[in-house]
């Protein structure tokens, strides 16, 4: 008995956090870009709570549909000094990532 309660610890534990949405978190974008491997990095100002991940840069997968969106509105509040809100719901390489759904994205604030 203790050791298929062991194994089935283990096996939550390996589980991928997703379905746990993160807070909305508004931050300000220090900076942005690519890795090697094409995927986008992103680093706050502010730390995203999503469940299971333990770096704090987002990452965004190279084949992302909305890349070049995400992109698009990282250099405009990076430019402008504008706030954007994050919310995510699924950890990729350790970080707080979006997924296909519709419940996470990023939102341009107004400069303050």
């Amino acid at each position: 008995m203790k050791i298929h309660l062991a194994v089935a610890a283990l096996a939550a534990a390996l589980i991928p956090a997703a379905g746990f949405a993160s807070s909305a978190v508004v931050a300000h974008v220090l900076n942005f870009g690519a890795y090697g491997n094409g995927n986008l990095y992103v680093q706050l100002d502010q730390t995203i709570d999503q469940a299971g991940c333990p770096l704090p840069n987002l990452e965004l997968p190279s084949n992302g549909s909305v890349n070049k969106t995400v992109l698009a509105v990282l250099a405009l509040a990076q430019a402008t000094g504008s706030s954007i809100e994050v919310k995510t719901d699924v950890c990729y390489n350790g970080s707080p990532s979006l997924d296909p759904t519709g419940r996470t994205g990023f939102i341009i604030s107004q400069p303050h």
